[in-house]
């Protein structure tokens, strides 16, 4: 029987890193610290994005139902607060995965007139 080379053995342990899912690219720095922040008790990341990138492209509707309606808001927020969590640059490449999709959002929805002032300014919208 031939013998395996120890790269072939290094490449099949079940313990290598695997992409988070949702996070559409990434350094590997950004991924680690991604897994570290969910092995932690946060929420999912790839997730957030996930939801996140599906209700601004008009592909998650919202329905008047509390619990999907609030989906798309935590998401948001836990978006947020990861790129506060994480070290500045690896939030920098998140925000950078996010931006477009905020671009997107505030060029699709108009100004929430009665929304609060201290909210924060993607919670401030409305579709119309």
């Amino acid at each position: 029987m031939p013998r395996r080379r120890p790269s072939e053995l290094r490449f099949r342990r079940s313990d290598v890193k695997k992409k988070p899912p949702g996070l559409p690219r990434g350094s590997a720095r950004l991924l680690t610290a991604v897994a570290a922040l969910e092995r932690n008790g946060f929420d999912s990341v790839g997730g957030a994005l996930r939801n996140w990138r599906l209700n601004v492209q008009g592909r998650w509707e919202l329905t008047g139902c509390d619990h999907c309606d609030w989906l798309v808001i935590t998401a948001r927020e836990t978006l947020d607060s990861a790129m506060r969590a994480l070290p500045p640059p690896l939030a920098r490449e998140l925000g950078a995965m996010v931006a477009p999709l905020d671009e997107l959002y505030e060029a699709r929805t108009v100004p929430d007139p009665a929304a609060p002032s201290n909210a924060p300014a993607w919670s401030r919208r409305t579709r119309s």
